[in-house]
């Protein structure tokens, strides 16, 4: 480089590098947020619940209230339509109950109720709770599908009698409390006098504004699940019952899984314990498959199950009955609801399971199989032992295919 062109580069000014700056939007640029606003009607049919729930978590601040809860009312009637969730039909497929009216027992989904789903499904709308409800949902038929779709193997004690199980899935707001707490308020506002129903008026909008569920709130919990059915939050919460002796194998299960924080790794107890002690049972042969079949249930179902809870929801209970669950003696009505396994989601709704007795007659177990003498002088067993025995038979070989099909045929005859 010569002397000039050295002149020439020194006196030539720099010019700094401006920064990138991104042109501002114009005012008929469409965004994501007025798209679905628009567009939502068409977007709904070709998107899943768990689409929608996936949209509304992304862009709940976006959207308008009145818009997010029509596109999660949009998922929830789908739900009900595609998996059956009949929501506010109080029929066995009704998840959004707190209390069950009536127990699945394994048979499977409701076929009583209409399948269109109504225009509107009874469920509370305060505090987004139909939004909290999808996300809820999805999160339910994603973590209790694999223990809600079997028969459960309930074989507990020393001596006892083979004994089936099943568990159906519950996911309640504690919003629709808030509602009721809200309507009982507002009856007692009208029954008042005239000089006291504006002060009453202004405590209920107080209540209105600020009251919001508090996941932390153990206390506030409470009082919501007693407000919707007596007793059943003190009971939940109650610590009296937690370290008491298992009555079935899913309790003594449950309360012998520990799951590890860090790693996810889950081990269980009484799994040990039976693989330990099975030859003290009553017979050596029904003992194994027994063992078999439990130790089968809690590393399929139920160590998963506890690792999801945990992961998910927050005060991960294991609930005895309340007084009045139990009640019946007939080996031939409904079935009974047992125990309930649950927690809470960050956002108030109420997750888990409950656990439910199938009823099966007394006299499939415990007794030879009954042969009678046709008109031909020929045997056949009982017809009602028989039935009872292939519907048992069957529950095991669907759910459970894994075993051999002579073993448990030799411990239905036992």
């Amino acid at each position: 480089m010569d002397r000039n062109t050295k002149r020439r580069a020194a006196s030539t000014r720099l010019e700094a590098k401006r920064p990138c700056v991104r042109p501002s939007p114009s005012i008929d640029a469409t965004t994501l947020p007025d798209l679905v606003t628009l567009l939502h009607l068409q977007l709904v049919p070709f998107l899943t619940p768990r689409d929608l729930s996936q949209l509304l978590r992304s862009l709940s601040r976006l959207l308008s209230p009145e818009l997010r809860e029509s596109l999660a009312s949009a998922g929830l009637r789908s739900l009900y339509e595609r998996k059956s969730v009949h929501f506010g039909q109080r029929c066995s497929s009704d998840w959004h109950q707190l209390v069950p009216t009536e127990a699945e027992g394994g048979e499977g989904p409701c076929v009583t109720c209409c399948s269109d789903a109504p225009k509107d499904l009874p469920l509370p709308r305060l505090q987004s709770a139909r939004e909290h409800l999808l996300e809820a949902t999805c999160l339910a038929t994603e973590g209790f599908g694999s223990v809600c779709d079997g028969v459960l193997h309930m074989h507990f004690g020393q001596f006892a009698s083979p004994r089936l199980g099943s568990m159906q899935p519950v996911v309640f707001s504690l919003a629709a409390a808030l509602e009721k707490q809200q309507q009982d308020e507002a009856n007692v506002i009208n029954q008042r006098k005239p000089y006291r129903s504006q002060v009453c008026r202004l405590k209920q909008e107080r209540v209105e504004t600020h009251e919001e569920i508090d996941t932390d709130d153990v206390q506030q919990l409470t009082r919501l699940m007693d407000v919707v059915h007596m007793g059943l939050g003190t009971q939940f919460f109650s610590k009296r019952k937690r370290n008491c002796t298992a009555t079935n194998a899913v309790e003594a299960h449950w309360r012998s899984i520990t799951v590890n924080a860090k790693t996810g790794a889950t081990t269980c107890g009484y799994c040990q314990f039976i693989a330990a002690d099975a030859s003290a049972h009553r017979c050596e042969r029904c003992t194994q498959v027994f063992a078999r079949l439990l130790q089968q249930h809690c590393s399929a179902l139920y160590q998963p199950l506890k690792q999801f809870m945990l992961r998910h929801l927050k005060h991960v209970r294991y609930m005895k009955p309340c007084r009045g669950w139990n009640c019946l003696d007939d080996d031939f009505q409904d079935d009974d609801l047992m125990d309930l396994i649950a927690g809470f989601t960050p956002a108030g709704v109420l997750c888990g399971v409950y656990l439910t007795d199938l009823r099966i007659p007394r006299s499939m177990f415990g007794v030879k199989r009954e042969v009678k003498q046709d008109h031909n002088g020929e045997s056949r067993a009982n017809p009602e032992h028989s039935n009872w025995r292939l519907l048992l038979n069957n529950y095991i070989l669907v759910s459970f295919g894994d075993l051999e099909e002579r073993s448990i045929q030799d411990v239905l005859l036992v």
